[in-house]
């Protein structure tokens, strides 16, 4: 309009023939932004959008065609204004509109080619030399017109790379949130399941506390007493399934991959599940193998106590096995069982806290449904394929691949050997907790096996008692982790440690999951018992033989 405006006020040009190129422009002009409408409306997949493409490319050249048509329409011989306006106005919008078109050369090509050539062609017909002159400026002014659509493509590039980049972080993002997501979703299902199958003996402990208070009949009062006791074993089972799935992770986190004979690790695992294979007259058979994995060991022990234990929990008759066979650059160990089997709509879930096929009930008396819940969850953190194959009335088949490994030279082997607690015993046992409840009842316990136990609350006043002590006397030191903010057991430890070495044995309590705590203990030399306490652990504890040299 500019254009057509200036020609026509000061080139001298007809009104009507301005107003009709005008007209042209804008219909050129319509009829591409309804090409582009009907673009964004189809949405087209990657397949068509070459077909779109060319359209456009096809729009703009005769939208291009369009503006070239100002000098045969407006220009008047011998009028200098009427050549140097259309001109002018020509070569400004092919520059506007070579940088858009840029991006797509047959789009570029279109534009320069539809808006110049008929231009020029028609200057060059005509007989004078300014038409000649502006004829040979047209044609200089398409390397100009070409560098801006190369600015354009270059600009638009990388406008589209930036793009794509910040999709590709908005979507690592959304994935990384759907991550986090779906872990407080786990978690607050898992402590959701927790919370209620804690609270169900805890009910009941209360029930039973209310009722040995009132009873007075003797048989009545035992019977109620042995109610408590199956409930507090309860709870102690269900703290130490619910820590082992805490354990697992902190494992995960200090695991160290070293080469190792799976062996070794076979017949472990197959000692502490023999006893209850045995209390089913199920056999437990190992494929004897000298095969090498690159794996945490205490990691891969416990996948497969816990998947061997699954097999004989669900193992009527017949048997369990445990082997390992070469697959590619893995291993692939399996635990073979002739249970009941797994269904496949059951399949999915198994791996799920709390989830029991044959325990609709609940019934704290058959597991709690984490054992296979915690090997998946070091399985995921080791990345070792794990997968399950059975069939109902015919037994399963749980595999877990491991990177193998070479196997060492003889001299460089580590005799493997179970890790045996050293025995702790003294004439005289002292505690050390802040919880009244705990030492009150502890004390209760172990003077009630014939040993003189002294407790207290506080460190300070505990190691007064032991430097007031006769000479000689030989004590075991049971000290909790948790005591007040200033100081820890371990930190008094140290300090019996250090002041009584022959006469003192140290011993840290602690229901703390962190692994730092035991690997500081370990490099002291102070053995660590994980509360609960069994009565059984502990009596052992303190009639054992002396160490006589600090508990190390």
């Amino acid at each position: 309009m500019l254009v057509g405006v200036l020609s026509t006020l000061l080139g001298g040009a007809p009104p009507l023939r301005a107003a009709a190129w005008i007209g042209v422009v804008a219909a050129a002009d319509v009829a591409l932004s309804v090409l582009d409408r009907r673009f964004r409306d189809a949405d087209p997949n990657d397949d068509d959008l070459p077909y779109w493409a060319w359209a456009r490319t096809v729009a703009l050249g005769l939208r291009a065609l369009s503006w070239g048509l100002c000098l045969p329409l407006i220009q008047q011989p011998d009028d200098l204004g009427s050549l140097i306006i259309p001109a002018w106005g020509l070569i400004n919008l092919m520059a506007a509109s070579a940088y858009t078109a840029g991006p797509f050369f047959p789009c570029l090509l279109a534009t320069t080619l539809g808006g110049i050539v008929p231009a020029v062609a028609w200057l060059a017909l005509q007989n004078s030399d300014a038409s000649r002159l502006a004829a040979m400026l047209l044609v200089l002014a398409i390397p100009f017109i070409a560098f801006i659509g190369r600015m354009g493509w270059r600009n638009v590039g990388a406008l589209i790379e930036a793009r794509l980049d910040l999709a590709s972080a908005l979507e690592q993002q959304s994935r990384q949130m759907a991550i986090v997501e779906d872990a407080m979703s786990e978690r607050t299902r898992f402590f959701s399941a927790a919370s209620h199958d804690l609270r169900q003996p805890l009910q009941a402990l209360g029930f039973y506390a209310s009722l040995l208070m009132t009873s007075t009949d003797d048989a009545a009062r035992r019977d109620v007493i042995g109610k408590l006791s199956e409930c507090a074993a309860n709870l102690d089972r269900q703290f130490a399934a619910i820590l082992g799935v805490a354990e697992a992770e902190a494992a995960s986190r200090r695991a160290a991959v070293a080469p190792t004979g799976l062996q070794g690790i076979f017949e472990r695992v197959a000692v502490s599940i023999r006893p209850e294979a045995a209390l089913k007259g199920l056999s437990l058979r190992i494929v004897p193998t000298r095969r090498w994995a690159a794996v945490a060991p205490e990691l891969l022990e416990r996948v497969l106590v816990n998947l061997l234990a699954n097999a004989v929990r669900y193992t009527r008759r017949g048997g369990v096995l445990i082997g390992v066979r070469p697959r590619g650059s893995n291993l692939e160990i399996w635990v073979v069982d002739t249970g009941i089997g797994i269904s496949a709509e059951h399949r999915a879930r198994i791996f799920d806290e709390f989830y029991q096929i044959e325990n609709p009930a609940r019934s704290r008396e058959r597991g709690f449904g984490l054992g296979l819940a915690i090997v998946r969850r070091l399985c995921g953190s080791m990345h070792w394929a794990l997968h399950c194959r059975s069939k109902v009335g015919r037994g399963s088949i749980f595999s877990v691949a491991v990177p193998a490994a070479a196997a060492l030279l003889p001299a460089d082997v580590v005799a493997e050997s179970p890790s045996e607690a050293p025995g702790v015993a003294a004439r005289a046992v002292m505690l050390i907790d802040d919880d009244p409840s705990v030492r009150d009842a502890m004390s209760r316990v172990i003077a009630g096996w014939g040993v003189k136990v002294v407790d207290h609350a506080s460190s300070a006043v505990a190691l007064e008692h032991l430097a007031a002590s006769a000479e000689g006397t030989s004590w075991l030191v049971l000290i909790d982790y948790r005591l007040d903010e200033r100081e820890n057991g371990l930190d008094v430890a140290r300090k019996i440690r250090a002041t009584w070495k022959k006469t003192v044995d140290v011993v840290l309590m602690t229901a703390e999951t962190n692994a730092d705590i035991f690997e500081e203990a370990g490099e002291c030399g102070i053995p660590v018992l994980r509360k609960p306490i069994k009565p059984i652990r502990l009596r052992a504890l303190v009639t054992a033989p002396a160490l006589g040299a600090g508990g190390g």
